[in-house]
């Protein structure tokens, strides 16, 4: 099932590349919303000790601006940021070592679930009516 979508979801985004502005315009601008909903709420979510994960925590869409990444996505963000899965994920620790386990605290995760109805709501009305207009002529 999984592969079926996939292959959709390219066939969708060929036929958005190759469509004309002003019928694409509101599905890059319903994107660029939802990356900044996500983005916003991940960097308010994210822990604050020295501020690193909240700080190096980007965002950026991509040049066809349908698609999107958030995270540390820079040289910089990924060395300062170095710690972030073990803080998103958690730790076992190890008892031997006398280092105690670190519970998880999925900031990026929350982010993306507590926005994600809004999210697909928005990108599928703009699809939708990028479709519609394709469908016209």
């Amino acid at each position: 099932m999984a592969r079926k979508s996939s292959v959709q979801h390219r066939k969708l985004s060929r036929l958005l590349r190759r469509a004309p502005a002003e019928v694409t315009l509101p599905v890059k601008e319903a994107m660029a919303d939802a990356t900044q909903l996500v983005f916003s709420a991940a960097k308010q979510n994210a822990p604050v000790d020295e501020g690193d994960l909240r700080d190096e925590l980007g965002a950026k869409l991509s040049r066809s601006g349908l698609s999107s990444q958030i995270g540390y996505l820079t040289k910089k963000a990924k060395k300062k940021a170095f710690h972030a899965p073990f803080v998103h994920d958690g730790t076992q620790g190890s008892p031997e070592k006398n280092i105690p386990p670190m519970s998880r605290n999925p900031y990026m995760s929350n982010a993306l679930e507590t926005n994600k109805s809004r999210v697909i709501k928005e990108i599928d009305t703009a699809v939708d009516g990028a479709l519609e207009k394709l469908s016209r002529g």
